[in-house]
C-alpha cells in the first residue's frame, strides 16, 4: 500500500489488478518479488520452481507467478516455458505452455 515510488511499482500494481480476479488469494499478498535477466541470446536458464529462497528449508511457493516482457528487440531472448509439474511429481501427464 501507499503511493507508487517507481515505474516498477506501477507495473506490479497493474499486474496485481489483472491477476486478482483469477487468484483471489492475492488480496492477502504482502510482497512482490521481481528480477530481470540480461543474457546473450540462446544462453538459456536452468529449469526451476518458483520458491522462496530457492527452496532452502522447504518449498514455499508464491500465490501467483507472472512473466512480463516490458521491452525488447525481436532478435533477443526466447520463449518462456511454464509447466503444470508440481514439486514431488514423479511422472504422469505434464502440460506445457510456451509463451
Amino acid at each position: 500500500d501507499g503511493p507508487c515510488r517507481s515505474t516498477l511499482d506501477v507495473a506490479i500494481r497493474h499486474i496485481l489488478a489483472v491477476a486478482m480476479p483469477h487468484f483471489p488469494e492475492l488480496k492477502d499478498a504482502r510482497f512482490a518479488e521481481w528480477w530481470a535477466h540480461c543474457r546473450p541470446h540462446a544462453s538459456g536458464h536452468q529449469m526451476h520452481y518458483d520458491s522462496d529462497n530457492e527452496g532452502i528449508g522447504g518449498a514455499r511457493h508464491p500465490i501467483c507467478s507472472c512473466v512480463t516482457y516490458l521491452e525488447g528487440a525481436e532478435d533477443l531472448g526466447g520463449p518462456t516455458l511454464v509447466t503444470t509439474q508440481r514439486l514431488g511429481d514423479i511422472c504422469g501427464h505434464l502440460e506445457a505452455i510456451v509463451a
